[in-house]
This record gives C-alpha cells, sequence and structure tokens, in this order.
C-alpha cells in the first residue's frame, strides 16, 4: 500500500511540467526587515511574503477603490477530514465564528467549567451506540449547554466585523482549503487583523449544539438539493479511492449524528498553523505597512509540521461508470472525467479543450447542441484541485428526447475533438477571449483575491500560474487531439438525473434543544476595544450625474450618456428601453430568439462565431418594465463588433424552424421550472402574494399563443426595437466623438421614435386578514416566505429602512439570526427585511424568511412571528448597524458601468441625486425610538401572507390553519400556464 502511494505521488510530480518561463525577484522592505517576491510582467503586481513563522502573507494593489477584499485560506479541507469523522472541516468553519477566550464571552473562567463537561459529553454520546442512553446523554447536553450559554456572546465576531464596515463575512470549506472572507474598509485594516490575529489564536467552540444543528439544516438542504446529489454521485464514481470522492465536505449523516470536539480540536491543532496558512489581501492599501501589520498581529502564532497527505491513485477502467440519481427537478444527464492535478500540462490543456466544448458563445456544444437546438441546453465546465481535475459536461433533454440520446450527443462532440473535427481559427478566438478575460481579472479586487487563493491551496508557485496563461497561448490543434485521444476514453462517470422519489433520503432527525441565552447586551473587553478603535476617516464620494456622465444627442435626438473608461480596453454599450414584458409578452421570446437568428451574410452558427473571433458579446435582456440590448468586448473591435451587431439587429432572416424549435424548448423550460423549488417559492410564490393571481411573475403568453408566433412578425419586433423611444449608455476608452460618431453610422433610427405600449397596471395587493398560500413539493425542508405590503416608496424613508435592516435581519449579528439560529437552533437560513422597490409605482414590502426542518415548521413560524411583533432593542447592536452602514457607504465606491446602471436606477424612480447621500446624512440622527416605531409600523401592525413551500406528507395542514386561512396553490395558478 505504502509502495503504490509513494510511486503516485512520483508519477505526479513526473507529470508537472515547465511552462514558458517567468522571471521572479527578490525585494526588500524599506527597512530591509521584509523579503518578498514578485514576478516579471504581473499584470496583477502581486508581492509573496514569507514571515518567520511561515505564514504565506499575498499583496496585490488595486486602488479603484477604498476597500479591501481578504481572504485568510487554511490549505486543508474536506480531503484531510478523517475517515470516521467526515465533515470535521466544515464544522470546524462554522466554529471558527464563536470567539476566542478573549471575546464571544463574558466570564471565560466560569464558561470553561460547563464547556470542559460538554466536551466530556460529546465524547462519551460519541462511542455510546445504546438510544436511550444517547437521548440521556443528549439531555445533559443539552442542559450544561444552557448553563455555558450563560456566559457567552453570541455572534460577537459578527458585531465586531459589521461595525468596521465589513461586507460578504462568510467562510467556505472545499475539498483542498477552508477560507474566511472578508471585504473591509481601507481604513480599518488594523481593526479587522486584530480581529483575525485573535481569532486565530486559540477559538473556543462555544455555543456547539445550536450550531450542530445549523450544521443538519445545511445537510438536510443537501438532501433537498438535486444538484448536489448528482455532483456526490460523480465525485464518488469518479475517485473511488481519494477522499475528493469517498467522503464529502458536510459529512455523513452518521458522524453528523456523532460528533466529536475532541477530533475538531485535533484538526485545528494540526493543519490552523501559520506555516499553512495564507493572508491574502487585494485593494487599496500600502503593502509595507500592511505586512508590518500583518506580522503584528500573527507572529504569535507557532509553526509546527504539517501532517502528509497521502492518497491511493485512481485506477483507469475500461467502461464507464452509470449511476442514476431521483429527486424532482428536471431530467439531465452529466458526465465526468478525470484528468491529472494543478501544475500539470494535462490541467492546462484541459482549459483550452474545455473552452472548444463549451464557451457561451461558439463552442462546439455551443453551436452543434445549443444553438442547432438539438438539447434544450448544454453546458461544460472543470475543475482543478491538486491532486487530481475533473471535467463535467451536462445536458437537458428537448422535448420528448431519451437521457441515452443526451449522453450520445455530448460525447459526439468530444469525439469530433479527438478527430479533428474542428475548426483552427476556434483555437485563436478562445486566445483572443482570454485576453479580455484577464483584463476583467484585473479589474476585480474579488477575483485577484480569488485567483490567488486557488494558486496557494493548490499549491502553484504564482510564476508558473503566469506562465501557464503565456502557455496556453501557444497550443495547437495537433496538441489538443492528442490530449483529447489521451483522456476522453471508456474510463467515466454518467449520471442520469430522473424525476422519482428518492427513497434513500434520511432527514438528519432534530434533536431536542433548549433555547440558550444570546446575551446580545453583553460586550466582551476585547470587542470594546475594538468598537473604540478610531480610524482614520474616509470622505465618501457620491456620485453628482451632471458631472460623472457626458450627455451627448445622436441623430433624431437619442440621448448618448457616455463614461470613460480609463483603466483598460474595454468597452460596454447598452441600448435602453423603458418597456418590458409588462408592455408587451412576445419581448422575452424575441430576446431569447435573437441568439438564434442569421443575416443575409451570416448563418445564426456564424453570427456565434464571429463575435467569439472578435471577443465581444451581446444579446438582449428583457424584463418585466424595461429592455436592453448590450455589446462588449475590447474596444480595438469596436467598430467591427457594432457593425456585425447592428447588421444582426437590422438584417435578421427569419427562420421558422428555429423558432419552432425554440418555442418547443420555452414549453419544456417552463415545465421544468415547475419543479424548481427556489423558482416555484421565491418568484411564483412571492409574486401572488405581493400582486395577487394576475401578477408580473405569470404575466405571460399561454404555450397555445407561443405556437402561433412566426418567425416574420419576431424579426420585424427585433427589427422594430430601435423605432421606440431609447437611451443608450456607453463605458470605453473612446472619446465621446468618436463613439457619437460610429452610432451616427451605424445605429439608425426613424426621424419619430415611438412611445411604448402601455404597461399593465399592475398593483400591489393589500390584505385584511393574514393567510396562507401553500404549495406541496417533494422535500425534506419547509421553506417559509412572509410578505406584507408596506408604505409607498420615498426617498426619506430609505435612512431608516437601511438602518433597520442592518440592525433586524441583515446578516449573521442581526436580531434574526441571532435569535432563530444562535439562540433556537431553528434554521440554518433565516432573514427578514423591508424591500426597496427597483419600479416607480411599487411600494416597500415587508418581508422574512425561514427555512427549516419540515418537524420544526410550528417553532419556526412561531419564533418569526415574535419578532415581526415584537423587535428586541439592543442600543449596542443598533449602534454597530449605525456604524458599520456609515463605514460601508464611506468605502463604497460606484465604478465603471455601475456608475450608468445607478444613473439609470435613478430615473426610473425620480431621483435627480445619489440616494446613497440621504442615506449617509441622516442615519446618524436616527435613534432606537426611530427604528421601533418603524417596526411598528411596517411590522408590528401588519397582516401577513404566508408563502409555505413543503411536503404534504411532511407537516400537518391544521397547524398552517392557525396562521391564516389556508388556500392550495397549484403550479398552474402560480406560473399561468
Amino acid at each position: 500500500m505504502k509502495t503504490t502511494i509513494i510511486t503516485a505521488i512520483i508519477l505526479s510530480a513526473m507529470t508537472i511540467e515547465t511552462f514558458a518561463q517567468k522571471t521572479t525577484t527578490t525585494h526588500k522592505s524599506p527597512d530591509n526587515k521584509y523579503s518578498y517576491t514578485t514576478v516579471e510582467g504581473d499584470p496583477l503586481g502581486v508581492r509573496y511574503y514569507t514571515l518567520e513563522n511561515g505564514l504565506t502573507v499575498i499583496l496585490s494593489v488595486n486602488k479603484t477603490e477604498p476597500r479591501i477584499q481578504t481572504f485568510i485560506a487554511v490549505k486543508a479541507g474536506s480531503k484531510n477530514d478523517p475517515s470516521d469523522h467526515t465533515g470535521l472541516a466544515h464544522y470546524l468553519e462554522h466554529m471558527m465564528f464563536k470567539g476566542t477566550d478573549r471575546y464571544g464571552t463574558k466570564d471565560y473562567f466560569t464558561e470553561k467549567i460547563s464547556l470542559d463537561q460538554i466536551d466530556h459529553l460529546y465524547e462519551e454520546y460519541n462511542h455510546t451506540k445504546d438510544d436511550a442512553k444517547r437521548a440521556e446523554i443528549y439531555k445533559k447536553i443539552d442542559s450544561v449547554s444552557g448553563i455555558a450559554a450563560q456566559s457567552a456572546i453570541a455572534n460577537e465576531y459578527d458585531k465586531m466585523v459589521t461595525a468596521i464596515g465589513a461586507t460578504g463575512t462568510n467562510a467556505f470549506t472545499s475539498v483542498e482549503e477552508t477560507v474566511y472572507i472578508n471585504n473591509i474598509p481601507s481604513n480599518e485594516i488594523e481593526p479587522w487583523l486584530t480581529i483575525e490575529g485573535e481569532r486565530f489564536r486559540s477559538p473556543v467552540f462555544r455555543i456547539f449544539h445550536t450550531e450542530l444543528e445549523a450544521v443538519y439544516e445545511e445537510k438536510n438542504r443537501g438532501l433537498d438539493n438535486d444538484d448536489v446529489k448528482v455532483d456526490e454521485a460523480l465525485m464518488s464514481g469518479l475517485f473511488q479511492n481519494h477522499p475528493y470522492g469517498t467522503q464529502t465536505t458536510i459529512g455523513t449523516i452518521e458522524h453528523l449524528k456523532n460528533p466529536s470536539l475532541k477530533a475538531i480540536k485535533e484538526y485545528y491543532q494540526k493543519y490552523y498553523v501559520p506555516n499553512n496558512m495564507a493572508v491574502i489581501m487585494a485593494g487599496d492599501f500600502d503593502p509595507d505597512h500592511t505586512v508590518e501589520l500583518v506580522d503584528k498581529y500573527f507572529s504569535k502564532l507557532p509553526s509546527q509540521p504539517i501532517p502528509a497527505f497521502t492518497f491511493k491513485p485512481e485506477t483507469e477502467k475500461d467502461q464507464p461508470i452509470i449511476k442514476t440519481v431521483l429527486g424532482p427537478k428536471a431530467e439531465e444527464v452529466d458526465i465526468a472525467y478525470r484528468f491529472p492535478g494543478a501544475g500539470t500540462r494535462d490541467a492546462m490543456m484541459l482549459r483550452i479543450t474545455n473552452s472548444l466544448l463549451y464557451n457561451h458563445k461558439a463552442g462546439l456544444i455551443d453551436i452543434n447542441l445549443v444553438k442547432s437546438q438539438k438539447l434544450l441546453d448544454a453546458r461544460a465546465y472543470e475543475e482543478t484541485f491538486k491532486d487530481y481535475s475533473y471535467q463535467i459536461i451536462s445536458g437537458e433533454p428537448a422535448p420528448g428526447q431519451k437521457l441515452e440520446d443526451v449522453k450520445d450527443l455530448l460525447i459526439g462532440q468530444i469525439e469530433k475533438i479527438k478527430k479533428g473535427d474542428f475548426d483552427e481559427s476556434l483555437i485563436t478566438a478562445i486566445i483572443n477571449n482570454l485576453k479580455l478575460e484577464e483584463i476583467q481579472k484585473q479589474e476585480s479586487s474579488a477575483t485577484r483575491a480569488y485567483i490567488l487563493m486557488n494558486a496557494f491551496a493548490t499549491g502553484r508557485d504564482w510564476a508558473d500560474v503566469l506562465a501557464e496563461n503565456e502557455s496556453i497561448k501557444k497550443v495547437t490543434k495537433a496538441e489538443i487531439v492528442e490530449f483529447a485521444n489521451k483522456w476522453y476514453k471508456n474510463d467515466y462517470v454518467v449520471v442520469y438525473k430522473k424525476i422519482g422519489e428518492d427513497k434513500s433520503v434520511v432527514k438528519v432527525p432534530k434533536p431536542p434543544i433548549t433555547q440558550v441565552p444570546i446575551n446580545r447586551d453583553d460586550v466582551s473587553p476585547f470587542a470594546s476595544r475594538i468598537l473604540h478603535m478610531k480610524a482614520a476617516p474616509i470622505q465618501p464620494v457620491f456620485l453628482d450625474y451632471q458631472k460623472d456622465i457626458k450627455e451627448v444627442y445622436l441623430k433624431n435626438n437619442v440621448p448618448l450618456y457616455y463614461l470613460k473608461n480609463t483603466e483598460n480596453g474595454r468597452f460596454t454599450l447598452y441600448y435602453f428601453l423603458d418597456m418590458g414584458k409588462d408592455n408587451d409578452t412576445r419581448l422575452p421570446i424575441a430576446a431569447s430568439y435573437l441568439q438564434f437568428v442569421g443575416t443575409d451574410k451570416y448563418t445564426a452558427d456564424q453570427v456565434s462565431e464571429e463575435f467569439y473571433k472578435l471577443a465581444a458579446s451581446f444579446g438582449v435582456s428583457a424584463g418585466l418594465d424595461r429592455t436592453y440590448l448590450y455589446l462588449s468586448g475590447l474596444q480595438e473591435n469596436f467598430e467591427a463588433s457594432l457593425a456585425l451587431f447592428e447588421d444582426l439587429l437590422n438584417h435578421a432572416k427569419p427562420d421558422q424552424k428555429a423558432l419552432d424549435g425554440l418555442i418547443a424548448n420555452t414549453i419544456q423550460e417552463r415545465e421544468n421550472q415547475k419543479k424548481d423549488k427556489n423558482v416555484i417559492l421565491n418568484r411564483g410564490m412571492v409574486f401572488y402574494a405581493k400582486y395577487g393571481s394576475k401578477n408580473p411573475f405569470n404575466n405571460n403568453l399561454s404555450n397555445a399563443e407561443l405556437k402561433k408566433l412566426k418567425a416574420e412578425d419576431m424579426v420585424a419586433y427585433l427589427k422594430e426595437l430601435s423605432t421606440y423611444k431609447h437611451k443608450i449608455y456607453y463605458y470605453g476608452p473612446a472619446s465621446s466623438e468618436d463613439v457619437a460618431s460610429s452610432l451616427n453610422k451605424k445605429h439608425n433610427t426613424p426621424s419619430t421614435l415611438k412611445d411604448y405600449p402601455k404597461a399593465y397596471p399592475f398593483a400591489a395587493q393589500n390584505i385584511a386578514d393574514n393567510k396562507v398560500y401553500f404549495t406541496d413539493f417533494d422535500m425534506v425542508q419547509a421553506n417559509i416566505y412572509w410578505v406584507a405590503k408596506a408604505d409607498a416608496y420615498s426617498v426619506k424613508e430609505l435612512p431608516a429602512t437601511y438602518l433597520f435592516n442592518e440592525y433586524f435581519g441583515g446578516g449573521m449579528g442581526s436580531i434574526v439570526f441571532q435569535t432563530l439560529r444562535e439562540s433556537k437552533a431553528l434554521a440554518y437560513s433565516t432573514t427578514s427585511r423591508t424591500e426597496t422597490p427597483n419600479r416607480r409605482n411599487d411600494p416597500f414590502f415587508t418581508t422574512a424568511f425561514i427555512g427549516t426542518q419540515a418537524d420544526k415548521l410550528n417553532e419556526a413560524i412561531t419564533g418569526m412571528n415574535d419578532l415581526l411583533h415584537t423587535m428586541p432593542e439592543t442600543e449596542t447592536l443598533l449602534e454597530n448597524a449605525r456604524r458599520g452602514l456609515k463605514s460601508q457607504i464611506e468605502a463604497q465606491r460606484i465604478i465603471r458601468t455601475d456608475i450608468l446602471m445607478n444613473y439609470d436606477q435613478a430615473l426610473r424612480m425620480g431621483n435627480d441625486h445619489d440616494i446613497r447621500k440621504d442615506i449617509y446624512d441622516n442615519v446618524g440622527n436616527l435613534t432606537m425610538t426611530d427604528i421601533e416605531k418603524f417596526h411598528q409600523e411596517n411590522y408590528g401592525d401588519k397582516k401577513y401572507t404566508y408563502c409555505v413551500l413543503a411536503s404534504k406528507q411532511k407537516i400537518k395542514m391544521e397547524d398552517l390553519e392557525k396562521y391564516g386561512k389556508v388556500e392550495n396553490l397549484t403550479l398552474e395558478q402560480i406560473f399561468g400556464y
């Protein structure tokens, strides 16, 4: 066994090839204290440091906005879980939010006595098989946990990061790594590092049994997710020896039911050491000063040897593994192939081969299967881990199509690559699109940080990553054909996702949990110090539409709103119409039809290929009350891209066969949506609750009306779009004069532009009493959504709305999350907020959501109702929310095309200025009395419509009747077809 593993490691190393060389240079900081390396020609300007204790610090400066995307990555994930304690890395990720002996507690000395008891009880529980004895032990755990919680301060980590203006606070566990995420204002680096250095110093795993219940809920969510089940089936077939497939990140139900705090602590001690971690920051900061601060707050973490990871290599099989997954979601086929891991030339070849198969525009799957409508939809993507890579190719059947035929069509595209049956120009086009992709990566600090994190987690040298990007541009057709024949053999896994009841699903049972105190009014001395740290102020920058955007009028009085791109050579162009599906239900079909038509010069396939060669994207997006046509790409190809775009719009040729295929697929997609619980609840039922039986969601052409559509009419309609009143937005490096000149030449409009068709007058419904909409769906959980109409939209209400949302139901430190998840363990996901409308005539809406186990439905509804009608008041939490909201606005910069979108939204809402200024100027004046009044008027005094999506076999209908008159909504009522 050991010999096999060592041989595998040697073979893996041999497959790693040297790419085009990149020069790495070592530098010294101004005080000669820190060394760092950079790579020649690196567009991200990345600095790599290694501190004395082995901590990797990766810094990439991006001055676009005064914010920083931060990742703290631990190079250990679910593949490092002990086989008898799967899910352990993920458990630990959750517990890293619970604090240390310095925060998250008001009396650690007293708390620790109970925590030690809990550790011992869980070990006893873990090793006990007798159900009665286990129940007795768990009762003790619940009791002692309640005592321990009296000394704990729940969510103090979230309160601190919220107060410093952090956004996107989260974490994730993958197979290779566990990563902790925050996006922080650039003036809050030291408070953030103070928090994080303490967080990783010595975490305390308090309030464990309620968090354990949250993980149970997460597992149950996975049991309700057919995509998760398909992915697990693919991985288990692909990796029969490696932990990538032999265990899952969230763990087995048996292991979830038998957690070991001792094993979690051992995992932490093994892997959460600085020489196995990286602090990654991308954004606006001084790298010399920042590395000093990282060293200051992380240098006390001691390094130690990391356990070597070994694995038994996978063996090649001579026939595919075939699996079936059952569930309510629409049918599809997924095929997976295995390849060598990160840093190998084969992994690089997989990147370009995947783009050849599928690139959203002109890949073999795009052209031969999607645009030709041989499949309803299809896609391919690759994933590169350290030890192996893999590719998944998926297809959804067209109406009446067998899943086996879908599989054959997908594999047929691979066979084309193996035979070299593809145009070599497609390789050049892929390389051109990689150039655009590299520009886009540079723009986003979040993307930079993710790329750097991935390189660290997979053990790749940054110079090799950059060199690979150069090497990929030199790949030849012959090399691709050779690669395809080498790896695309019969050693693959195919999963047939079919509609049916999955009788193998076993729900994680609900343990008895007594509500624990969360002590939301208490503040630890450590947290108090953070909350009183004074950062150098950042002055907020608000948009001045008149100064920021240049307004030019084209021929026939079409307005052009121009914004210069001074960063790079990318452009984006929009044609905006203030009409949508509310005005004409044909619009969504016309928008979809555009991709299936050609012109006098090009077939529909050739249109896609020509755009892809230019590294340009185009399309039409039809919303409820606005539509936009878009074009984006490299400015060097602007003229050619615009000419091709306008030619398509003005000279599209009708193709009835293509339209008939689109209509058949649209009808099939409609049926598939009825099998998607997220669409049913979050869109269908919620719109029904807001507007009634006739609403913007189900305002669609009927299937019979769809079948009557004619290609000539659809093409005429597409050409007609430019004859309506519209405005044009441009963001790019060209001058406004040059853009106007190009548009005047190529964008043809009539001398008088038409008014829009009258929109259907949807109006939010008032309800006199509580009512319940129920829809039956095959699922483990129960999802409940509360909806109530609030006041008419007013800019004056925004400051209170934003502050209330932050305080009451916005994030992990909010009242709703603390109470329902941390204290009562009723949900993995729960929130409540007052929704701000994005349409001028819509009101504010009061909403709430909780996803819970079906057997907790009554407890969950009661718990949320208590909060909706009586709001807990905590001055400390409100002050944190106020400070955090102001800090977010101070460090927020609306940039690039978002400036144009913000302006367009302001026009739609009747605002003549950046409304963030109203919020910033007034939020500091709001008191708890104001927030209580807001709650009473918008929550406490409301009657609610409950939208409940659950299996009628798992809940009692008489329970729902306690909350209002119950109406069973059918899918036909919800969808309108």
